[in-house]
């Protein structure tokens, strides 16, 4: 498993999956405190997906897998 920080331009997570990933968003967004803050959520495909945490959907620049938890 790679730990190293993937670039959104080079590939995107799998639909569904979990992923540490570096907040980017435009001047002026609502949430524009979290600019270049790093998250932990699920990856969603498709028109309207995006990088997500409960309740809200981010852009983001770079992402990179979450370990598994602990057994």
């Amino acid at each position: 498993m790679s730990t190293s920080w993937i670039s959104t331009a080079e590939r995107m997570p799998e639909d569904g999956q979990s992923v540490a990933f570096v907040v980017s968003l435009a001047d002026g967004s609502t949430h524009d405190y979290l600019n270049g803050r790093v998250l932990g959520g699920t990856y969603h495909a498709g028109k309207y997906g995006g990088f997500s945490i409960p309740g809200i959907t981010f852009n983001a620049s770079h992402w990179m897998p979450l370990l598994d938890p602990p057994k």
